[in-house]
């Protein structure tokens, strides 16, 4: 395959067309398009998420079993800084609470009359403890975040 750097020109987190094969695509303009939470764009009816294609062309080819990771959480923002290699583990942790959350905090949820605080660690989901008051369990949940190197 032809490298995406015959194919794109990196502008500051966009991608712009180097090349045109018709009259349709114009050299110079912004590709993509958006598909769910990221953007796509495609190549001989392939397609492939801008994210990746950016890492790419910086880093060469994505090891296998390794993802593109958004540090700021924003899977639009794909400036070459944002963007970092993280196993599926360490991507994974990169989340925010989901909007669902009753408490706002990832990890940390309401049972009864306390606060429970869990993180998934090497081993899988783990028990941190159960704390009075939200302050002190968003406390302890970011504490243990940095122990597990989250980049929250």
């Amino acid at each position: 395959m032809i490298p995406f750097n015959y194919y794109f020109v990196y502008d500051n987190g966009i991608l712009r067309r180097a090349v045109s094969n018709n009259t349709k695509h114009k050299v110079g303009e912004i590709v993509g398009y958006k598909s769910g939470r990221y953007r796509r764009l495609k190549i001989h009816n392939k397609s492939y998420m801008i994210h990746r294609v950016i890492w790419e062309m910086f880093n060469g080819v994505i090891p296998t079993g390794m993802e593109v990771d958004h540090i700021d959480r924003n899977p639009t923002n794909n400036k070459i800084a944002n963007l970092r290699l993280a196993t599926p583990s360490e991507n994974s942790r990169n989340y925010s609470a989901k909007s669902n959350s009753k408490t706002g905090v990832r990890g940390v949820y309401h049972n009864g009359h306390s606060y429970v605080v869990t993180i998934c660690g090497e081993n899988g989901r783990e028990y941190i403890g159960s704390f009075p008051t939200l302050e002190e369990a968003t406390k302890i949940r970011r504490i243990y975040e940095r122990t597990y190197k989250y980049t929250v």
